[in-house]
């Protein structure tokens, strides 16, 4: 009698569950089969069954209880969270504050990884044209791995870091309800491209990868466990062909299932790996034809996302969905013991959908769905990276000024010293310019920041415009555009020196208690990351404090996580999450990079929607370069609720805010009356008058984020063309129509004319030139000496040799700008070369 005969007979006679013997009894069929398919006799087979079944069984049970476990301190925080609250006000905040936080948590983590691997980001990172700075000790970082042998002390120290990071993010995910099992020599995330793969037949695809397979180190598919010897030439090649059937068609592909759209949500984190080659030069040339991203990118992709879900399972547990609905009864639930109403009940619902939105944003959203789905999905986000390549290209030169002054607001209105920020700013900006860095650099480095770019390339790209299914070649234009012009070295920077500051300022207030620290720092750290007296006197009193050789005191939540005295780790770890989280948050509202609030609004991942479908796409078109406008304006919301007191010379909250919102208006006017003239004056144009309230009303809207606004109330379109209705389709709508004005549009023209008996004259050279200066990428980039000098040595050139009435349309041209903003041409149309110096008396006197 087999198992499976046993289970049954006792399900029969009620011994145990029916249902389970059941299931039980057809898994130990499943094992038995598959081994005896293999080779095995059918008595091994029934032995080696039998021990995997109740293997599962107990492992089963074991991740079960782990869950319910982690289930239950979920639901105890979140109802301790929600019964504070004594206001409808107050239940809605909650939801939203407890969801924005995971950003804030993610980044948290994240800094905890990039200090591991520190060494081995310094040396493996991207250049400016997405290749690796040293791909030979690359490609032997990957191999070590995979488990090959170290080829050099360096390299073995930065894959023992590497997998100590991998080790800290599944642990971390295991305390949180996961069950992540350990596999040693894992390697790294493999993703395949289902799209190549599909592509090519399924007899090629196994013909060219079976003799790379490592069986030993695999898992059968229906067993469970490693094969313990390769099985025969048949059973490999049908197990390559249901995986080449599962990536391309799906994993639910097989059958139907009933009631598959009310499914949980799936963990491909648990999921052992299903391919696993016999050396790492084989994956690598693998990843090259049939993968879906560089072995770098999916490394810190795979981190990346790991930080994520770490954050969200911290807070709502395994099932974040099923969490944050927890968290939305709980509320309605406080709002009907405090009889709160029935308007304050639908808030706090509307609130709780919001939540929602904010988490699929941080989830990544959905896949796209179908062949043509992925297709429209690549081209438009490819399309959107190089329109922001074309159109940002000179954006550094509102966003220096605009960064420094919200980072000086920022540190004032917490009551930090906005000069050390500026003094460590610099300090940085000077190590970029120096081979191998300097002593800030240095600094930094030792408290554990690094760049975030290092790890993400695309991090700074992220503030304006974010991708998800781009090609490689367009992230790296995009990213390109961002390093060129001197954007991502100041990005990187100015949030370093933040960080840097609040750790200098830690340091001066360690001998401090709780009731004596500064109102609004005290306030601001409970009521923004739920610190309270303890968490302070134990982060300030357990030690974990750098001292430079200079005999300067920093207390930074990053190095203070593996420096500190406390006796319970896991209680440091969580204090960590606070301070650090803290820090992130002020770090964000000097330095608006993206707001989970505001994307939970905008982003069309918030809605469920499918990339490369219509509604998706055009709402991403549409949304293109508003999310940083998003940001910032919750950002200074934020901070302005917080100011009470204590600014421009006023103590009542009232008149704090007012002052401060007066200050923000005022210095962000400077920054885009500044911005103005420099953009005008790189375009060979002399500066603009001032005089105007015209000009003072753009200078304001650029300052704040709002220029294309600006640019329609004086001129009636954007700098890419359009009017309201073109900046609200946003820039891929204009690009659209200029394209088809291009085409079919002087067809339609050439046609009419010639019908009419005219002659025809459809000013195709001009509408080329313009849509040619207006869209190549990087156009007008400063560090490349863009802008004028592009157009004057390149354009017009060609645009006079190809059109005779090229030189008198340009003419044209100046003088309608002329006369709109009273500046007149510095460096004249169709000349090489400037005709005289900038009239700098012309913004007073024109």
């Amino acid at each position: 009698m087999t198992l499976a005969n046993c289970i049954t007979n006792k399900g029969n006679v009620g011994l145990v569950n029916s249902f389970k013997a059941k299931k039980a009894a057809d898994r130990f069929r499943e094992i038995s089969d598959a081994l005896i398919k293999s080779g095995e006799s059918p008595n091994v087979a029934y032995s080696m069954a039998a021990q995997r079944t109740a293997d599962e069984i107990k492992y089963a049970a074991a991740v079960t209880k782990h869950r319910m476990l982690d289930g239950i301190r979920v639901r105890q925080e979140l109802t301790g969270m929600v019964a504070k609250q004594t206001t409808g006000k107050g239940l809605r905040a909650l939801i939203r504050r407890t969801v924005d936080d995971l950003h804030f948590d993610a980044q948290s983590i994240s800094k905890v990884v990039q200090k591991r691997i520190m060494d081995f980001l310094k040396e493996n990172h991207v250049n400016l044209f997405g290749q690796m700075t040293n791909p030979v000790m690359f490609r032997d970082v990957l191999r070590a791995l995979h488990g090959e042998p170290p080829s050099s002390p360096q390299v073995k120290a930065l894959v023992d870091a590497l997998q100590d990071a991998q080790n800290f993010l599944r642990t971390s995910l295991n305390k949180y309800g996961y069950a992540i099992p350990e596999l040693e020599n894992w390697g790294m995330a493999h993703t395949h491209n289902a799209a190549r793969i599909g592509g090519v037949p399924e007899d090629q695809w196994v013909g060219e990868i079976i003799e790379q397979i490592n069986w030993k180190a695999m898992t059968d598919e229906t067993t469970g466990a490693l094969f313990t010897s390769p099985p025969p030439r048949a059973f490999q090649e049908a197990f390559l062909r249901d995986v080449y059937n599962n990536i391309v068609y799906g994993r639910g592909s097989k059958g139907a299932t009933w009631g598959r759209a009310g499914r949980g949500n799936g963990n491909s984190f648990e999921r052992h790996r299903v391919l696993a080659f016999k050396t790492a030069d084989g994956w690598i040339d693998y990843n090259k034809k049939y993968g879906s991203g560089s072995p770098f990118n999916a490394l810190m992709q795979q981190f990346d996302t790991m930080a994520r879900q770490i954050a969200i399972a911290r807070r709502f547990g395994h099932d974040a969905g099923t969490g944050l609905d927890y968290m939305e009864q709980l509320a309605i639930k406080r709002a009907r013991d405090l009889k709160l109403g029935k308007k304050e009940t639908d808030k706090i619902t509307g609130a709780a959908a919001h939540g929602v939105r904010m988490l699929r944003v941080m989830g990544g959203g959905l896949a796209p769905s179908g062949h043509y789905g992925a297709f429209w999905a690549n081209f438009f986000s490819n399309t959107r990276n190089v329109l922001t390549a074309a159109l940002l290209d000179r954006a550094v030169v509102i966003s220096i000024p605009a960064d420094l002054n919200s980072a000086r607001m920022a540190a004032q209105a917490i009551g930090m010293n906005p000069g050390n920020v500026m003094s460590t700013y610099i300090g940085l900006i000077a190590d970029s310019a120096k081979v191998g860095g300097g002593a800030t650099k240095d600094l930094l480095a030792r408290l554990g920041h690094i760049a975030d770019s290092l790890a993400n390339p695309g991090a700074v790209m992220s503030r304006w415009n974010e991708e998800g299914f781009a090609s490689e070649w367009s992230s790296v234009l995009s990213n390109a555009s961002m390093r060129i012009q001197g954007l991502q070295a100041h990005t990187d920077n100015l949030r370093n020196a933040l960080m840097a500051s609040w750790a200098g300022h830690f340091a001066e207030l360690k001998d401090t208690a709780w009731g004596a620290l500064p109102e609004v720092l005290r306030r601001d750290m409970a009521e923004r990351s739920g610190i309270t007296e303890a968490d302070w006197d134990s982060f300030r009193t357990s030690g974990g404090i750098y001292t430079t050789p200079e005999g300067a005191t920093f207390l930074d939540p990053i190095y203070w996580r593996e420096a500190n005295g406390m006796n319970d780790k896991d209680a440091a770890a969580e204090l960590y999450m606070k301070m650090q989280g803290y820090v992130e948050k002020w770090t964000e509202l000097a330095v608006p990079t993206g707001s989970l609030i505001a994307k939970g609004y905008m982003d069309p991942n918030a809605w469920g929607l499918s990339p490369g479908s219509f509604p998706f796409e055009m709402l991403k078109s549409a949304g293109m370069f508003k999310s940083f406008i998003g940001a910032f304006v919750v950002n200074q919301a934020r901070i302005m609720a917080m100011t009470q007191s204590k600014w421009g010379g006023f103590a009542t909250g009232r008149g704090a805010k007012a002052a401060y919102a007066f200050e923000l208006m005022a210095t962000y006017t400077a920054v885009g009356a500044l911005a103005i003239q420099v953009g005008d004056m790189m375009m060979g144009r002399d500066p603009q008058d001032m005089s105007t309230d015209d000009f003072w009303i753009r200078a304001m809207l650029r300052g704040g984020g709002m220029g294309p606004v600006g640019d329609i109330l004086s001129a009636g379109s954007t700098s890419w063309g359009g009017g309201f209705a073109g900046y609200a389709a946003g820039p891929m709508g204009q690009v659209i129509g200029d394209t088809l004005q291009l085409t079919a549009g002087n067809i339609f023209q050439a046609y009419s004319q010639a019908m009419d008996g005219k002659e025809i004259d459809v000013n195709f050279f001009e509408e080329l030139m313009k849509m040619q200066s207006r869209y190549t990428p990087m156009w007008q980039t400063p560090g490349l000496a863009g802008g004028r000098a592009a157009d004057a040595l390149i354009t017009e050139p060609l645009w006079m040799l190809l059109d005779p009435d090229a030189a008198d349309a340009m003419a044209d041209a100046a003088k309608r700008r002329a006369n709109l903003f009273s500046n007149k041409q510095f460096w004249q149309p169709g000349s090489p070369l400037p005709t005289r110096a900038p009239n700098l008396g012309n913004a007073w006197s024109p």
